[in-house]
């Protein structure tokens, strides 16, 4: 679409996760769901679940 990569994350995750892809996945905004300003829109289009061992 032509679109930035933007992944929005739990911030506890975040700092850790920023560190893995840093250096593995191009032009990857990575940020926590409390950087986002309340004024601004978000539109979601896909969701990443993961599931407990």
């Amino acid at each position: 679409m032509g679109h930035p990569a933007v992944l929005v994350v739990s911030p506890v995750i975040r700092p850790w996760l920023s560190k893995a892809v840093r250096y593995r996945v191009n032009d990857l905004t990575l940020l926590s769901y409390s950087e986002i300003p309340d004024d601004q829109t978000v539109k979601v289009v896909h969701t990443v679940h993961a599931e407990t061992r």
